[in-house]
């Protein structure tokens, strides 16, 4: 159990203070920023596949886990399950969100917040007596909190 709380709290601090120090270091990045590497124009797009595979692979996993979350904790049914990780990003698209990075970084962050509570959720069923569970509030707090910064940054762009 102490893993498992350790295993959360640790990488979520961690993605924190990455985040803070890379906006503190450039809060706006420009186009220009890899155009000063001076590297051909094939490796550049070689660069830009790679960085597309890895940013698709992350989603693939992050979308399977809430497929698996939706069906098995939610109870909703398979095609549903499958459908919500699926098709967010292109309704998300259609909704005037035209920044490939900006769409998964959403829908990324909507379902980690999601998975965040569903986990938590499944840790408190499964540890009831834990002397951990006195920090499961605040935790909720820290997934709450993030999922309502994705949903409000959503209702925004709308």
């Amino acid at each position: 159990s102490l893993a498992v709380f350790l295993g959360s709290i640790i990488p979520a601090l961690v993605y924190g203070f990455f985040v803070l120090g890379i906006l503190r270091l450039n809060p706006s990045p420009t186009p220009e920023a890899v155009g000063g590497l001076f590297l051909s124009p094939l490796l550049l797009r070689l660069l830009g596949g790679f960085g597309l595979v890895a940013i698709w692979t992350s989603y693939f996993v992050i979308g399977r886990n809430v497929r698996d979350n939706l069906k098995f904790d939610l109870k909703i049914s398979r095609t549903l399950a499958v459908m919500i990780p699926l098709f967010l990003p292109l309704v998300l698209y259609a909704f005037g969100f035209r920044g490939f990075f900006e769409v998964v970084s959403l829908a990324g962050g909507l379902f980690l917040a999601l998975e965040g509570i569903f986990v938590l959720a499944i840790w408190q069923r499964a540890f009831p007596k834990n002397g951990w569970r006195a920090l499961l509030p605040l935790l909720y707090i820290v997934f709450l909190c993030a999922l309502g910064y994705q949903v409000f940054t959503l209702v925004a762009r709308i």
